[in-house]
């Protein structure tokens, strides 16, 4: 006699609230039937990936108290490939990042991330912001990174500036699944067959291990669920979904510039699993392939049209174009200086914006207004810039900067040029007599002012607190800003110099007063969930704010202010002398609160709440319940396992009392969620459960017990979840 073995795939799934529509997508995916070719594979996995899933989806716990589940970082769009499986959890994700202000006037943060795993990630990672450990935002950003190495990335926020000294983290991606958690499912039972069937696996064919990840883990990619839920139990349920439509076209190219002569890279970026791929390259070498991703050269410049049509066992693909221009691999471009004209002494950057195949050697010199090779430096050899300061000596007129670029392609090089006007120096003025001016200021950031000279090419600033700076640039020289670090009375010169007045002279000091160091700035959050740019509030129910303000006196609030105009708040709530740390909103609204600070007489600033506060009515608590998981249907004598879950309260561990009738008989502790039940007799039974943690709530399950003799001793096919 032969026993089959019995393998139970088990899911800890992370479930998110999915919106109608992706449910509705999900179902509309459930319902048709499943027509494949007829081929036999080697396992489950291989036959899910010729079905298109080639991807990973998050279905981990990120509940920390679930120290059963795994806690680790998935990459969604990552392939399994044909040959093997990649384990790709447990891993944590670490980076930094700094935190600034874009263009468009919000956060924004960059930095890098190092990839924990052994193979590629092509998915994304999670950027939350905080202000004082608090996430105000986040962000999603793709993560192409090599294997276990440090990448770089840029989030954007729709937060605008509110809070002092804002961080970053590095997170976790999450892609959730929509069926659910504690999924159970016997393979091997009235499973097994239809899997066989639906898969063309071998008919001795047993679910293994190995099916535990591919099965768990497996998506088509961007799917927002696994293979488990799109197909395995709609499979076992009599009801499966289709099989993959024949491929959309699609792919990519590398280098971005491309070179005559010069190997590009095109890879297959088609979904719904293609298995075939008929490539044309116009004017390449090779003119055509078959493989998924060719490598071809161009021997001529210009336009080239590049098609792909990818097929699978469903048929012929759409088709996929791009037009690749081909560049020329000889060196050519433009030069570009930083001024058109310059005294003596003062310095100059040339840049050379040249295009070839790369790499690309660069030759520097500067000619004089006759032609001559300036020495120095003389010719230097260098990289895409180059600075030049003329010596005393030189002669007004026009200097030339002149680069020669070269590459494999052409030895001798291009050279490319361009002109500038060098004056004569002016007199240095002697400033020894004045003394340097201040703008106004109200905090520690000061801006100075040099007397009135001219001639200088060197500013070297004293600021009286032990700190000093040389300064050549002609902007920034002769009124630079200093901060300093503790209140007191500085005082601060500056000495003027240039190459022929080394010596120069220095200033009268000025007497700096610094009676603070905080800048003043407004600062708030509302400690809520938060999320899409709205964070979440019941009316009657305080409000309870973050204030990170800086170097304050007065507060002052508008509370049902609206939009992210400071223009248009209205501090009726003002005067505070100390920040107003929570607020309880009346009535349902939308609203996006002010805060003002003020210092002084007339010095103020404002900050907006960075999302906008949804207040809804007030509703009674949810009614705490207990639900009761396992089988519904068995034989006698033959143990069944049933799970306790709780929504809407806090579960006692070992608080758990259990009720089973029809002469059940449980084995083992019955204080836990969980316990294992057996009947002598045939008939109607119920499993019922209690939790001192959720009084007043019952939860219960009905059993059917038959004699046996064939079927599936587990049951019919369940999946249950809790969140």
């Amino acid at each position: 006699m032969t026993t089959s073995r019995s393998f139970v795939l088990r899911l800890d799934i992370l479930f998110r609230r999915t919106p109608l529509i992706l449910l509705s997508a999900l179902l509309l995916l459930l319902v048709c039937p499943a027509v494949m070719q007829a081929q036999t594979y080697s396992d489950l996995g291989h036959a899910l990936y010729a079905r298109g899933y080639t991807g990973t989806v998050w279905v981990n716990s990120f509940d920390p108290s679930q120290s059963r589940l795994a806690h680790g970082l998935f990459y969604p769009d990552t392939p399994i490939g044909v040959t093997g499986y990649d384990m790709r959890y447990g891993m944590q994700v670490t980076g930094t990042g700094t935190v600034s202000v874009g263009t468009d006037g919000f956060y924004m943060a960059t930095g890098t991330a190092t990839n924990p795993n052994a193979v590629s990630s092509d998915g994304s990672i999670s950027i939350d912001l905080l202000s004082n450990g608090n996430v105000i935002d986040g962000a999603k950003v793709n993560f192409n990174c090599d294997p276990s190495a440090t990448c770089p990335w840029t989030a954007h926020f729709q937060t605008r500036p509110s809070v002092a000294s804002p961080t970053v983290r590095v997170y976790r991606h999450v892609e959730g699944s929509n069926c659910g958690g504690e999924v159970s499912i016997d393979l091997n039972a009235d499973c097994h067959n239809a899997l066989v069937t639906y898969f063309h696996l071998p008919a001795t064919y047993v679910f293994s291990a190995t099916d535990t990840l591919d099965t768990n883990y497996v998506s088509k990619p961007g799917a927002n669920t696994s293979s488990l839920c799109a197909v395995v139990m709609p499979v076992c349920s009599g009801a499966p979904p289709p099989p993959p439509p024949a491929p959309v076209s699609a792919f990519t190219s590398s280098p971005a510039e491309v070179y005559a002569g010069a190997p590009v890279t095109f890879t297959d970026q088609s979904t719904n699993g293609p298995t075939s791929w008929s490539w044309n390259f116009q004017g390449g070498s090779p003119g055509t392939a078959s493989v998924a991703n060719p490598t071809v050269t161009f021997a001529s410049q210009g336009a080239k049209l590049v098609t792909l049509t990818a097929s699978n066992a469903q048929g012929t693909g759409s088709l996929a174009s791009k037009t690749i221009t081909v560049l020329d691999s000889n060196p050519a471009g433009t030069v570009t200086a930083s001024a058109a004209s310059v005294t003596q002494c003062q310095a100059v950057t040339f840049t050379a914006n040249a295009m070839g195949l790369p790499p690309l050697t660069y030759s520097w010199q500067v000619l004089d207004p006759n032609s001559a090779t300036v020495n120095p430096p003389g010719i230097v050899p260098g990289g895409a810039t180059f600075s030049w300061a003329s010596q005393p000596a030189l002669a007004p007129g026009t200097y030339t900067g002149q680069v020669t670029v070269k590459n494999s392609v052409n030895t001798t090089g291009v050279v490319l040029s361009k002109q500038i006007q060098l004056t004569a120096l002016p007199a240095l003025t002697d400033i020894s007599g004045s003394a340097p001016t201040t703008n106004p200021f109200v905090s520690n950031s000061v801006q100075l002012k040099a007397p009135l000279h001219n001639g200088a090419t060197k500013w070297v600033w004293e600021y009286g607190d032990g700190k000093t700076d040389t300064i050549t640039d002609p902007v920034q020289g002769p009124s630079p800003t200093h901060v300093y670090a503790a209140i007191g009375t500085y005082n601060a010169k500056v000495t003027i110099s240039n190459c022929v007045n080394t010596v120069g002279s220095t200033s009268q000091t000025v007497s700096v007063n610094i009676t603070q160091t905080a800048p003043l700035l407004a600062a708030f959050q509302a400690s809520l969930f938060c999320q899409i740019g709205q964070c979440f509030a019941t009316a009657g129910t305080a409000v309870t704010f973050n204030d990170t303000s800086q170097g304050a006196t007065f507060w002052d609030y508008d509370w049902n202010h609206t939009g992210t105009d400071p223009q248009t708040c209205n501090f009726s709530d003002s005067g505070h002398t100390s920040p107003v740390l929570t607020h309880t909103y009346a009535a349902a609204g939308s609203f996006q609160p002010c805060l003002q600070v003020r210092r002084g007489a007339s010095e103020t600033n404002v900050a907006v709440h960075g999302f906008g506060i949804v207040v809804s009515s007030s509703t009674p608590p949810p009614t705490p319940t207990v639900t009761v998981s396992g089988t519904n249907s068995g034989v006698v004598n033959q143990p069944y396992v049933y799970s306790g879950f709780v929504n809407n309260c806090t579960a006692n561990p070992t608080g758990w009392a259990w009720t089973v009738t029809g002469g059940g008989t449980i084995a083992g502790a019955t204080t836990g969620s969980q316990i294992t039940v057996s009947w002598a007799t045939t008939g109607a039974k119920s499993v019922s459960a209690t939790n001192s943690g959720c009084s007043g709530a019952q939860g219960s399950q009905t059993v059917t017990i038959n004699s046996g003799g064939g079927g599936n001793p587990g049951g019919p096919l369940q999946a249950q979840f809790t969140f």
